[in-house]
């Protein structure tokens, strides 16, 4: 048994497949992202639902596992590196499905869309959530001063990724954009959950969005992290493969939201009925939300734990698209 293999087929597909059986579609006030009366898991209709989307999951993930681990055993990566993303792909299909079983079952929407405004005083962001972005922007500020102090020790040549064994493929040049290039990266991702923690200022204070502003603060900490410490290996390590077992930098990032992430499915479900209702004909598969009459750059999720963008909002339509852009620009650019 290569256990190595076996550990990273478990967080490529096992692990996803596994999200989505524990994930609560059949909470009290939506059933795989359908609004329906409050009961509805506990009839036939309901877990008959249930029952035939775990399966098709378990059936998936096992294939995708198989594909994956033969893959990394022979090294045919042209099969192990579409596994993960084929199975992702497919879990999205099957959560379609089992919502289009739930539509006939829909009941009326209750309540109105609030009209959000930025500054509502039932919205104010706490100031920990501000922290982590700027603790974040600190700790790759104190890494990029440390480099610049140390910039006659780097080598010439050295990793900046490594593949599924910890070993190196692709390395740069000690140059300016071959050293900070990183940083860069790490900067064009902080600034998405920066604009997602102020969005959420529109929202209605609530334990639920306490735990997301805690969720995205900590992951925008993670990301400050993990970019400090790639610029800063080329000076601790003579070796070109990672320091310590590569699983440990695989997991690196989990291990900062995964206590917020489990609280928040422990959460699931937990509030009686949609706060701050959203239409259903303004959810596409009930994931992409789009209302350009709705004011609010953010919306509760449908899958009851989180939020997510309003594509409908004149300022998300032009944020999204250009983070986008000059993130997968900037990345290219470091290739």
């Amino acid at each position: 048994m290569n256990w190595h293999a076996l550990f990273v087929t478990v967080i490529g597909t096992v692990m996803p497949a596994a999200f989505m059986q524990m994930f609560p579609f059949w909470q009290r006030t939506f059933f795989f992202t359908v609004r329906v009366q409050e009961g509805f898991s506990e009839t036939e209709a309901g877990r008959g639902i249930v029952r035939g989307f775990r399966l098709a999951a378990l059936a998936l993930s096992f294939a995708c596992g198989l594909a994956m681990y033969a893959g990394i055993m022979s090294q045919m990566f042209w099969l192990t590196m579409p596994a993960p993303l084929l199975n992702s792909a497919v879990l999205i299909v099957l959560l379609q499905w089992a919502r289009s079983r739930t539509l006939p079952y829909a009941a009326p929407p209750a309540g109105t869309v609030r009209r959000a405004a930025l500054g509502d005083d039932e919205g104010d962001q706490p100031w920990w959530a501000w922290a982590a972005p700027l603790a974040s922007l600190a700790i790759m500020g104190t890494a990029a001063a440390f480099v610049s102090t140390h910039w006659n020790e780097l080598p010439e040549r050295f990793p900046v990724h490594w593949g599924i064994d910890g070993q190196p493929d692709r390395w740069n040049t000690k140059s300016l954009r071959g050293v900070y290039g990183v940083l860069g990266i790490g900067l064009a991702v902080q600034a998405m959950p920066s604009f997602f923690l102020y969005a959420l200022t529109q929202m209605k204070s609530s334990p639920r969005l306490r735990l997301n502003q805690g969720i995205v603060a900590m992951a925008s900490l993670a990301i400050g992290t993990l970019h400090s410490v790639i610029l800063l290996l080329p000076l601790s390590s003579t070796s070109a493969a990672l320091p310590g077992p590569s699983w440990l930098w695989m997991t690196l990032p989990l291990g900062f939201v995964a206590p917020a992430v489990w609280l928040a499915i422990r959460l699931q479900g937990s509030e009686q009925g949609e706060h701050e209702p959203t239409r259903d004909d303004r959810w596409w598969g009930g994931i992409v939300y789009a209302d350009a009459s709705d004011s609010r750059m953010m919306v509760p999720n449908r899958m009851g734990a989180g939020y997510t963008p309003n594509l409908g909002h004149p300022l998300v339509r032009v944020v999204v698209p250009l983070w986008l852009v000059s993130f997968f620009g900037l990345v290219s650019a470091m290739r």
